[in-house]
């Protein structure tokens, strides 16, 4: 597309210490439609003035000398309204709670299915998703579905289904067999 109605892909910042899962994540993001840029310490991400082309951080939590929590506290001075999805390979109650307190917009253990990152993302960017269904549609909820929920940048709510409550509590608890469990299942019979 080309002109001022051309659509810019969301800016989704992944922050990891580990080049593989940099450069594995960077290529999820992008088959989704979305631009990933990579960074490998928070230094780094800081000094490359993201801020405001930043949709979505994609977060690990132990970064060698500082932490995504770090990270986190000083966007939070910077009053920087940055979306943040925590990663981490040492899933615990207390970080989870602490992911929690900080009102992430979701947290993933390692290793997590690509699918979990990218409905999260596009939850979290309200990426350009299918039209929902009509209300008449084979959809029990009127057309809803989890993909058609609405979030805006900053991570507010506008409007969820109960399925998709379910999803998110689930993912955000780390126990993706809940999460796929939860998910609603539609079909047109």
């Amino acid at each position: 597309m080309h002109g001022p109605m051309a659509h810019t892909p969301p800016v989704i910042s992944i922050v990891d210490d580990d080049p593989s899962v940099r450069r594995a994540l960077q290529r999820l993001v992008q088959s989704a439609g979305y631009t990933g840029e990579t960074f490998a310490s928070a230094g780094e991400f800081l000094d490359s003035s993201p801020l405001g082309r930043t949709a979505c951080l994609v977060l690990d939590i132990h970064l060698g000398t500082t932490t995504g929590f770090d990270l986190e506290e000083q966007l939070a001075a910077y009053r920087a309204a940055i979306p943040i999805i925590f990663i981490t390979a040492r899933d615990d109650a207390a970080t989870r709670e602490r992911a929690r307190r900080s009102g992430a917009a979701g947290y993933l253990p390692k290793p997590f299915e690509g699918q979990a990152l990218l409905d999260t993302l596009g939850l979290v960017t309200a990426q350009a998703l299918p039209d929902p269904a009509p209300a008449d549609s084979c959809l029990s909820d009127g057309g809803r579905d989890a993909r058609s929920t609405a979030v805006n940048v900053s991570g507010s709510v506008k409007e969820l289904t109960d399925g998709t409550v379910r999803s998110v509590d689930a993912a955000m608890r780390g126990g993706m067999a809940l999460y796929r469990k939860s998910r609603p299942r539609r079909s047109c019979q």
